[in-house]
């Protein structure tokens, strides 16, 4: 729906992200507003609001270490490299 309060539909998604990519600095917040569809036929609308941090992709086959995982990061990244059953 929106980045930092400004409207990422099709016509205006790059532009925006662009806007939004130029002017953040690490550590600013992000807030992105997203709409998922609920069990009624509508939608439902979600706020997301984290500290900015640029992440430089090498490839889109690497995985990167998070700098400073949260504890839930952290059980997600040891139950993901558990072997399986």
């Amino acid at each position: 729906v929106s980045v930092n309060q400004l409207p990422v539909d099709l016509p205006n998604f790059v532009k925006n992200t662009q806007q939004v990519l130029s002017n953040i600095k690490t550590g600013d917040l992000l807030t992105l507003e997203i709409a998922r569809a609920n069990d009624k036929g509508g939608f439902e609308t979600f706020k997301l609001v984290a500290p900015f941090q640029l992440t430089i992709q090498s490839s889109r086959k690497s995985i990167n270490e998070l700098i400073l995982p949260s504890r839930k990061q952290i059980k997600l990244r040891e139950d993901w490299m558990k072997p399986n059953p």
